[in-house]
């Protein structure tokens, strides 16, 4: 069965050449080759002229932009699943809110009373709030995250939290044991009384006194460990108050002394109600509590507070972090990198961390990233009055400082294996602030510039959620400030 002949439809299609039209007349339109330019099925001639209108109907997404801008906030914001809480004054009153971090829409607002002094923090599904409106000084106040509803309240100083489950504050009515002490100066360096409260619900779990300038240790989750400037370590039972563990430490030495050292996790020690003297800072490696002094690093079993070892290091000040597997040991007054095993407390390398000598415009701080064998330094060099700052990867078998970023300075909280960087890019010719920010990608260390933003400075709130602002020079407050969310992939 024969097919039908397709339907063609003539496009008129004149040659341009003159050389080929010379040539063409002696043939006539009658040629092959113009039949065949003229003869063009019809259904061919749709398709071709149809495509375009096809492919333009086709739902493809648009490109999503690297980084877009959502609202404003009044205030500085801490933030988590999804929501970001602040503290902003409503008709002249100090005021918690909690926001929709996807466009600002208030879920609840809670006045506060008195003169907030810190917060709000985030401790499980509550958030703690630090205000001087106690008769005595300064009180605790804890609200809902969800509802914004006050749980509890309670006069005293926070000093610790931990688990998400236990706040541990003074009770500033208490008299020690003989009444009163008299003199303001004795006073000053008498016991005080601490009380264990459940986050939750602001139950007093247990009471108990802490001898004057005693202080809980900070970094070390999971525990309750206090250091006495005297050098003693206690571990307490969070539940109970009931001494776990004692261990004789060298003694803390005084506040800005040259030899003033400090244990793993914090960058300034904690100073107990009432007292002039440092208490160290400490941090878990595995089962270990790494404690540093003006002459050495040792190493305490955590359960039992015994010594595993110490090590004696030449020079004061610096810190001590986890870096990758390793301890490493920072001293500020030779410039000198130490990388120990944790387990015997062996000095594996040791490494100059300043490209020059060491000198009071130039410092290394250590930035671990968790949960990846990782460690970076960030090195700050000043020359007058411009400063230069590098990200170094630290070598964990040799200690070699390898350059992975230059002129990046990291901003803040990490979103899992990734660290939320800045570069400041505002020497261009008109004025305001501009910054460049990206994700260093810990494990592969590969950098991901998200884009660009009119800032002095950018945080990490949550997720893909950012938030950017500027200083006042003025007053010294926080301008401008707008919440971001950075597109995935």
């Amino acid at each position: 069965m024969s097919r039908p002949p397709e339907p063609v439809i003539d496009l008129d299609l004149y040659n341009s050449d003159p050389a080929e039209a010379e040539h063409d007349a002696g043939r006539g339109w009658s040629s092959p080759e113009w039949q065949r330019l003229r003869r063009v099925p019809l259904r061919r001639w749709l398709i071709a002229l149809l495509l375009p209108v096809l492919l333009a109907t086709v739902d493809v997404p648009p490109r999503q932009p690297p980084l877009v801008p959502l609202w404003e906030p009044s205030a500085r914001l801490i933030a988590a699943h999804g929501i970001g809480y602040g503290i902003a004054a409503v008709a002249g009153v100090p005021t918690l809110t909690g926001y929709r971090l996807a466009d600002g829409a208030v879920r609840w607002r809670q006045p506060l009373p008195g003169d907030v002094r810190s917060g709000p923090d985030l401790v499980g599904d509550v958030l703690l709030v630090d205000s001087g409106d106690a008769p005595g000084g300064e009180s605790v106040l804890a609200v809902d995250s969800g509802t914004g509803q006050v749980r509890w309240r309670r006069d005293g100083q926070r000093l610790f939290t931990m688990d998400d489950r236990w706040v541990l504050v003074t009770d500033p009515g208490a008299v020690p044991a003989g009444g009163s002490t008299g003199s303001a100066a004795s006073a000053q360096e008498a016991p005080y009384q601490v009380a264990m409260l459940r986050v939750r619900t602001g139950e007093t779990a247990w009471t108990r006194w802490f001898d004057h300038g005693e202080a809980p240790v900070p970094g070390v989750a999971g525990h309750l460990v206090t250091v006495h400037p005297s050098g003693r370590l206690t571990r307490y039972d969070p539940a109970t108050g009931e001494v776990l563990a004692v261990a004789e430490t060298a003694p803390a030495p005084p506040v800005g002394g040259a030899d003033s050292g400090e244990v793993a996790g914090a960058a300034e020690g904690v100073v107990a109600p009432a007292t002039g003297t440092r208490a160290r800072a400490g941090r878990i490696l595995d089962d270990l509590l790494i404690v540093s002094d003006g002459s050495g690093l040792a190493a305490y079993e955590v359960a039992t507070l015994e010594r595993r070892w110490r090590v004696d290091l030449a020079g004061g000040g610096g810190w001590v972090e986890v870096c990758g597997t390793l301890v490493c040991d920072f001293r500020a007054a030779t410039g000198t990198l130490h990388g120990l095993d944790p387990a015997t407390g062996e000095v594996r390398w040791s490494r100059g961390c300043f490209d020059t000598q060491p000198s009071s415009g130039t410092a290394c701080l250590m930035l671990p990233v968790p949960d990846a064998d990782l460690a970076l330094v960030r090195r700050v060099t000043a020359q007058g009055a411009e400063q230069t700052s590098s990200l170094l990867a630290v070598d964990e078998g040799t200690g070699d400082l390898g350059a992975a970023l230059t002129g990046w300075v990291p901003t803040g909280p990490r979103d899992g294996d990734r660290l939320l960087v800045i570069k400041d890019a505002s020497s261009r010719a008109e004025p305001g602030p501009r910054i460049w920010l990206g994700w260093l990608r810990a494990e592969s260390r590969v950098l991901e510039v998200v884009g660009q933003v009119e800032a002095d400075f950018c945080l990490h709130l949550t997720g893909r959620y950012l938030y950017c602002g500027a200083w006042d020079d003025r007053t010294g407050e926080l301008t401008g400030l707008r919440v971001w969310r950075a597109a995935t992939g």
